[in-house]
C-alpha cells in the first residue's frame, strides 16, 4: 500500500522535429517551448513529456525520448506558450 503524498506524474505526448530531438539526446537542448493547450493539466514541476521524433514530412521515426519537467514560465513568450526546462529521463527497455 502507498501512503503520503505520492504525485504521479503526468505523461504529456508530444511530437518534434529530428533536428531538435537530436539536440535534447545529446544534452545541448534543455528546453521546449510548447503551448499549453491541456485545459485539464497545464503543465507543471515534475510532469513529463514523451517527446517522439518526426522527419521533414511529419512521420514518426520511432526514436522517442521521456522528459521531465523541471521548471516553467511565460516569461516573454505568446499568450499561452510555456517555456519548459527539462532532464532526460533514464528509460528502460523490457
Amino acid at each position: 500500500m502507498i501512503s503520503g503524498n505520492l504525485k504521479v506524474p503526468y505523461i504529456f505526448n508530444k511530437k518534434i522535429e529530428r533536428a531538435y530531438f537530436n539536440s535534447v539526446i545529446c544534452g545541448k537542448k534543455r528546453f521546449e517551448i510548447r503551448k499549453d493547450d491541456n485545459p485539464d493539466h497545464p503543465y507543471q514541476v515534475g510532469d513529463m513529456i514523451l517527446l517522439r521524433a518526426i522527419n521533414d514530412q511529419g512521420k514518426e521515426t520511432g526514436e522517442f525520448q521521456l522528459v521531465s519537467i523541471t521548471y516553467v514560465s511565460d516569461y516573454a513568450q505568446k499568450s499561452g506558450y510555456k517555456v519548459l526546462s527539462i532532464d532526460l529521463e533514464q528509460m528502460s527497455r523490457y
